[in-house]
């Protein structure tokens, strides 16, 4: 499986902002859910 280094919408990496952070894998895991 590729890693790739998450950011969120703004271009900042996730860890930056727990909000984005928890967004960002949300929506990863609904992503990979339903691809």
């Amino acid at each position: 499986m590729e890693k790739k280094k998450l950011t969120a919408a703004n271009g900042r990496p996730i860890a930056d902002n727990q909000n984005s952070q928890t967004a960002t894998l949300f929506i990863a895991h609904f992503t990979h859910l339903y691809s």
